[in-house]
């Protein structure tokens, strides 16, 4: 594993002005901070706990129903484990961490609850600090269920212009075998190397190619635009509530894009009146780029990239500026990669018209 950090706007052929350091990390294992959550309840130290010990962070009980697997009224550790682990399968571990650093803090700022003090951080790959781009090499196998790495990107800021403290960061990795870094898997090199530099594929050129200008297809290699176009969907558990998250993606051959996004419990249909985001979309090599504004507020703008690939919409990036942040949640829960809008999915999803939206456009 290769990893090289530096700064976007103050680098100069690898000379910053800044000092940058890269550092990989690792915290404790999903397993391991699922069970310090049971081990501060469990005052009798039976090993399990009970639902009115969960009721701080669960008043309906329906959470506590789903964990407890075998139906005794208690929920064990094994048990609490097992959920975040097929909720991982389903849902990817980005999402479940969130949900578990959400119980975490929870539980933190409950009064009568103590967790266990977390260990120390163990330093896997370091870099010196230096005003040259930062970089680091070694070896990093798989850990446990759960725990994954984490990459650190520092700077001194220490007699630097004020502005430096608002600079970006640009982190490079670069491994021997397939890895995800932030919810994005990574690209094998050689489909990479047309975007890093022209120098990398030489290419004959003849006194013909300089004298005639051909015409090109600005959307050669691209998806099918009629292919893109339609209804997708995706539905969720909402763990917090208990109810489902319905959204839904609409696209038309227009350049129009429209997201819907609407929660109702499990007992009862989607009553067909979500929130709505509207947007115009551009066609990408990998799908689309859609910029989603609200006309209230000039500040909130939400840009989305969606990968297409076998009939799917998946979310490969979003940014959202700090007044658009409320409509992250018509995307995903929390800033999530790979959150996917497909045609089908295996409960009945409603049929939501953005032309009903009250600010359709």
């Amino acid at each position: 594993m290769v990893m090289i950090v530096g700064c976007h706007d103050s680098c100069n052929a690898a000379l910053q002005t800044l000092k940058t350091q890269v550092v990989v990390q690792q915290q404790e294992s999903r397993e391991w901070r699922v069970r310090r959550l049971i081990r501060s309840l469990d005052k009798d130290n039976s090993g399990s706990i009970d639902k009115k010990e969960l009721d701080f962070v669960d008043r309906n009980g329906r959470f506590f129903d789903t964990l407890d697997a075998d139906k005794d009224g208690t929920v064990t550790g094994d048990e609490l484990v097992a959920y975040f682990n097929a909720m991982a399968e389903r849902r990817g571990t980005q999402a479940v961490d969130a949900f578990v650093a959400w119980m975490e803090e929870s539980f933190a700022n409950h009064n009568e609850i103590d967790l266990d003090p977390e260990p120390p951080l163990r330093v896997f790959l370091e870099s010196s600090c230096s005003q040259l781009i930062a970089t680091t090499e070694g070896s990093l196998t798989p850990g446990e269920a759960g725990a994954t790495y984490q990459v650190v990107a520092r700077a001194v800021l220490d007699g630097a212009a004020m502005e430096a403290a608002g600079e970006k960061f640009f982190c490079w990795m670069f491994g021997s075998r397939p890895f995800r870094l932030g919810g994005i898997d990574a690209t094998p090199i050689e489909g990479m190397v047309a975007n890093l530099s022209n120098k990398l594929i030489p290419e004959e050129v003849s006194i013909t190619d300089l004298e005639i200008e051909e015409e090109i297809d600005e959307d050669e290699g691209k998806p099918d635009k009629t292919k893109l176009v339609g209804n997708f969907g995706d539905q969720e558990m909402n763990e917090s509530t208990g109810g489902i998250d319905e959204r839904q993606l609409v696209v038309t051959m227009e350049g129009k894009i429209h997201l819907a996004f609407e929660t109702h419990s499990q007992e009862q249909p989607a009553a067909g009146k979500p929130l709505w985001l509207h947007g115009d979309w551009t066609l990408e090599m990998e799908g689309i780029r859609a910029i989603f504004r609200d006309d209230a507020n000039e500040d909130a703008v939400l840009e989305v990239t969606f990968e297409f690939k076998d009939g799917e919409h998946r979310v490969s990036s979003l940014e959202a500026t700090d007044a658009a942040v409320d409509m992250v949640n018509y995307v995903g829960k929390q800033y999530c990669n790979g959150k996917k809008f497909q045609a089908k999915n295996c409960m009945v999803m409603p049929i939501y018209n953005p032309e009903k939206s009250p600010t359709y456009k």
